[in-house]
């Protein structure tokens, strides 16, 4: 053989591996799972899907979806944990999305997906059927090694029927069970799952975005905690879901140790806990050692018999933004309960929460060196059966109190507005408190106790009675100046429904009112801070009391054709009038 050939030989074959290392890689693949298939049971197409979801879980490579019509799948491999059927349970994958919500019929589209109108179904339910004592301990298991990211998206199913009630570490996470692993969860309902901690879904050193779900009818066991969902050291973002009537001895709808989640428009409804020890709290939410960000969510109806019914904090500094507390119930503290945790609750109503029959504070109790700040938020119809309608401070309690509102609160015995007991000074600023009702000091009340007497210092609020006989009542505390005693001229104190107390009560002021322009001359705003309907906390330069805004917004005159004076716009708070039409 020539050398020439010799060389067209060796260049042949180096351009044909330079071909292959150059190739493109695979092309990502869509898998098709449709139970009620009769064709080729390879996932090719919706003709030939696989019926079992576990042989796509099997086959998916990096970049691939998953496609599930409609129907019930159960998870048929444990994956090696050799611990019998109840072990066995789906996995995610890394880069992998499965999606549910297909018709059972045809070719759908993805145009055609509606997780509505079709139901898929993942359950832990493979034994009896109803018996949770043979369900799979998690419908979905993610131990450690598996490392998940967000691109692992598990998108528009129902989890169901998980029973994770055996020991470590099954004992968490009947729907999923997160172990630094961070997937992302879009459009899911979690419902009639059960764990000893965490029934829903439970979270170790992970930070899962979960979105558009819902938690209902979820479980923990006697003394378990998390009904909807448990965070144990991780940051997971939390939007737009709904956690109804999930259950445990603490934290019924979410429960966070070490964690600080972003919660951000959701709603905890009808949640409970039902034991009367101080773990039986936070019927909603239950925050321990921890400093989650909530905004825009609802509590609305939570139970706990022993605290907090809409939200527990216990050495835990929550920000709580422009959140509703309403019909919430516990033995003490209806809405909120802090103990030793100062949290910052902005923008906050709290409405027609209640305390038990012999305890304290319907809206919110402070105790044990708690010192929150309270800022444009109102408190309105919330009772207690003993002391503290509105707020209840104890034990060295000193919350700051500004630019809030106080009315139609009720305490049986003390302090219909707010009580203070045991070296408590809170620091009230701006706000108005009027028409609350109690047998002894219906705005306020502070306990005497000569050792650690209770001495809230008060400035440029608007307290009822507060100047009779043109004199400070110095057992509300100190007179820091500026506060007046006038009717605050709200624009409708008591709402359509003639009930004052209730969510539509409208806390704004009307034209004349003694409480606009006339808060603290030195507040000064943070960027960007709204008043509770929205507007800019200081109108004229200057802070009205009350958790409302009034006053001039924009200045440039207005053309009203027919008119003999020139019109401004004017903010009142729910709506642009024009002076000249009242």
């Amino acid at each position: 053989m020539t050398k020439k050939v010799q060389i067209s030989i060796v260049a042949f074959m180096l351009m044909a591996v330079m071909s292959l290392t150059s190739a493109s890689p695979c092309q990502a693949a869509t898998i098709y799972v449709d139970s009620s298939a009769g064709g080729a049971n390879n996932g090719s197409s919706w003709l030939d899907a696989y019926g079992d979801l576990q042989n796509a879980l099997y086959t998916a490579t990096s970049g691939d979806d998953i496609r599930v019509a409609a129907g019930t799948y159960k998870p048929t491999s444990d994956y090696g944990l050799r611990i019998g059927d109840r072990g066995k349970h789906f996995r995610m994958i890394n880069s992998v999305a499965i999606y549910g919500g297909f018709a059972n019929t045809g070719t759908p589209t993805w145009e055609d997906r509606d997780p509505n109108q079709y139901e898929t179904i993942l359950s832990g339910d493979i034994g009896t059927t109803d018996n949770p004592n043979d369900n799979c301990y998690h419908v979905f298991y993610h131990p450690d090694g598996t490392n998940l990211d967000a691109t692992a998206i598990l998108d528009g199913f129902t989890i169901t029927a998980g029973n994770a009630d055996s020991s470590h570490p099954h004992y968490a996470g009947g729907g999923i069970y997160n172990r630094q692993s961070s997937p992302t969860v879009i459009g899911c309902t979690f419902t009639d799952n059960s764990a000893g901690i965490g029934g829903g879904m439970y979270n170790f050193f992970s930070n899962p975005t979960v979105t558009d779900c819902t938690f209902t009818g979820n479980s923990t066991g006697s003394g378990g905690s998390g009904g909807g969902m448990y965070n144990d050291s991780g940051s997971p973002t939390v939007s737009s879901c709904t956690f109804s009537d999930n259950s445990a001895a603490s934290g019924g709808g979410m429960y966070n140790a070490f964690s600080n989640p972003t919660v951000i428009s959701c709603t905890f409804t009808d949640n409970s806990v039902s034991t009367s020890s101080i773990s039986g709290a936070g019927g909603g939410i239950f925050n321990s050692d921890s400093s989650p960000t909530i905004t825009d969510c609802t509590f609305a109806g939570n139970l706990a018999d022993s605290a907090g019914g809409g939200m527990f904090n216990i050495f835990s500094n929550p920000t709580v933004g422009n959140c509703t507390f309403t019909g919430n119930s516990a033995y003490l503290g209806g809405g909120m309960r802090n103990e030793t945790s100062s949290p910052t609750v902005i923008g906050c109503t709290f409405t027609s929460n209640s305390a038990g029959s012999f305890s304290s504070g319907g809206g919110m109790v402070n105790l044990l060196s708690s010192s929150p700040r309270v800022i444009s938020s109102t408190f309105t119809g919330n009772w207690a059966g003993e002391y503290g309608g509105g707020i209840y401070n104890r034990l060295n309690s000193s919350p700051t109190v500004i630019g809030c509102t106080f009315t139609d609160n009720s305490a049986r015995y003390y302090g219909g507005g707010m009580y203070n007991r045991l070296s408590c000074n809170p620091i009230v600023i701006s706000c108005i408190l009027w028409g609350n009702t109690a047998s002894n000091g219906n705005e306020t009340y502070n306990y005497y106790d000569i050792n650690s007497p209770s001495i809230p210092v008060i400035s440029y609020c608007d307290i009822a009675g507060c100047l009779l006989g043109g004199a400070w009542d110095t057992s509300l505390g100190t007179d820091g100046g500026g506060n007046i005693d006038e009717d605050p001229l709200f624009v409708d104190a008591d709402g359509a429904d003639d009930t004052p107390g209730t969510e539509d009560d409208n806390l704004r002021l009307q034209v004349g009112s003694f409480c606009i322009d006339t808060g603290d001359p030195d507040y000064v705003s943070e960027p960007d801070e709204t008043d509770l309907g929205g507007n800019p906390r200081i109108l004229n330069d200057r802070i009205d009391m009350g958790a409302y805004e009034f006053g001039v917004a924009n200045m440039a005159p207005v053309a009203d054709a027919g008119a003999d004076i020139t019109a401004f716009a004017w903010v009142d708070g729910f709506g642009v009038v024009e002076p000249n039409g009242f």
